[in-house]
């Protein structure tokens, strides 16, 4: 009897690479328009409208042909409390909030490309999808899609048990073995279940 030990880990680089990448160029992206693109004032009151009003309130918007991508008219918020969250919380700290998700999704996307600390990089990417389909899923069926399809695929890596098919956490899960706390974070290497074969 031979054992033979399957290995799936690249089969799932495309999808590593791909939400690393989204990760890294959402972070920058939102990190530039927030704080550069016209002033970290500007952006304030630029994402104070998008999360107060858009996001909460909806309403009828000037477009010259009505589409499912842009619709004259967006609905208030149908989640039970989330308009009262982006009205009171969110809105009045927009530049802030938005400055925060930036660098979140920065170290996210950092996270998952280099391997390090995945457990709770791919958490935190799914809370934060998660926040987002329930913000702003109502909005645009782009926004909704896009985001379920991160969210699936950040669930279907943190599911598996060998996400960290490269990068740091092997190594971090030893230099971390003396803390408790900060080794529960990381992914650890698993032993594959031997599938007998006959001789």
């Amino acid at each position: 009897m031979k054992a033979k030990f399957r290995f799936y880990p690249l089969v799932l680089a495309p999808l590593i690479l791909m939400l690393g990448f989204i990760w890294v160029m959402g972070g920058t992206l939102n990190m530039y328009d927030v704080n550069f693109a016209q002033g970290p004032a500007s952006g304030n009151e630029r994402y104070g409208y998008l999360i107060g009003d858009v996001w909460s309130q909806g309403g009828w918007y000037n477009v010259s042909y009505s589409t499912l991508y842009f619709p004259t008219r967006i609905g208030p918020n149908p989640v039970p409390g989330m308009s009262w969250l982006l009205d009171n919380i969110m809105a009045p700290n927009a530049g802030a909030v938005m400055t925060t998700m930036a660098a979140l999704e920065l170290l996210i996307g950092i996270s998952i490309l280099t391997g390090a600390f995945t457990k709770i990089s791919l958490l935190g990417a799914s809370l934060m999808n998660l926040g987002i389909i329930l913000a702003a899923g109502h909005t645009n069926p782009g926004i909704l899609r896009v985001n379920l399809l991160m969210l699936a695929s950040a669930l279907t890596l943190l599911l598996y048990r060998r996400q960290n098919a490269w990068g740091l956490d092997p190594w971090l899960a030893k230099k971390l073995r003396n803390v408790p706390l900060l080794k529960r974070v990381v992914s650890t290497p698993t032993k594959e279940t031997p599938t007998p074969t006959a001789a």
